[in-house]
């Protein structure tokens, strides 16, 4: 008899230990079941379609201490998520997002895999410089945990806006054999094997990629960059 599409969620929760009671691990499986139903994240909306005798204002309220209450291991659950990517090598994109909320900033650095059209988040850092840019440790320790979910072997690609240049952090890329794209100002000066200099924007002319070397300490080496100008 095939298994129905909750149990086989609950199995895949309990396997993966993304939260450790058996109550929360079956509360998921409602959530989920009531994602899917009402196409929404509103809690309100999910609660309305998890089946139960409980008032629906109970069942929001109850979704509402799950998530202030409940610590999840988001490496697992990023290893979840990665169970609905076909894909054997996928694009990364890695990007920072704000959020108020009252009158605190909410920084965070997120990574997504891409599908076509969609993008399925499969990691987080907060960041605890309110709105500033992200460092170079930020993002080193967010890709980290990338490649502890699906290994540098399957990332077929890294893509990036301006706000992630920096030559140690390329270096850094480099040296895990991750390839990557990143857009850079149309004035940014690129420093050539040559020596000579020049700006993204008399590099490309007509062409929409370069390579450029990345200097390192006492090295230089060739890193295929996408420049867009803007």
């Amino acid at each position: 008899m095939a298994q129905s599409p909750s149990t086989n969620i609950y199995e895949i929760l309990r396997s993966l230990g993304i939260v450790k009671h058996k109550k929360r691990q079956e509360f998921i499986c409602d959530i989920v079941e009531g994602l899917i139903e009402s196409r929404s994240v509103h809690f309100s909306q999910i609660a309305a379609k998890i089946k139960g005798k409980a008032k629906v204002a109970s069942i929001e309220r109850r979704i509402q201490d799950f998530f202030q209450k409940v610590s999840f291991d988001y490496l697992q659950l990023g290893v979840f998520f990665m169970g609905f990517v076909p894909h054997q090598r996928v694009v990364v994109s890695i990007d920072r997002t704000e959020w108020d909320f009252g009158g605190t900033q909410i920084n965070i650095l997120c990574a997504v895999v891409s599908i076509g059209k969609m993008a399925i988040p499969i990691y987080f850092e907060m960041l605890d410089n309110n709105s500033g840019n992200s460092h170079t440790n930020d993002r080193i320790a967010l890709l980290k945990s990338i490649i502890a979910i699906i290994g540098t072997d399957r990332i077929a690609l890294l893509v990036m806006d301006r706000e992630f240049v920096g030559n140690k952090w390329w270096a850094w890329l480099q040296k895990q054999g991750i390839n990557f794209c990143v857009r850079v100002p149309a004035s940014h000066k690129i420093t050539l094997i040559d020596g000579s200099t020049a700006t993204a924007e008399e590099l490309l002319q007509d062409k929409k990629s370069y390579y450029a070397p990345v200097h390192q300490a006492t090295s230089s080496f060739y890193q295929r960059c996408l420049f867009a100008n803007g």
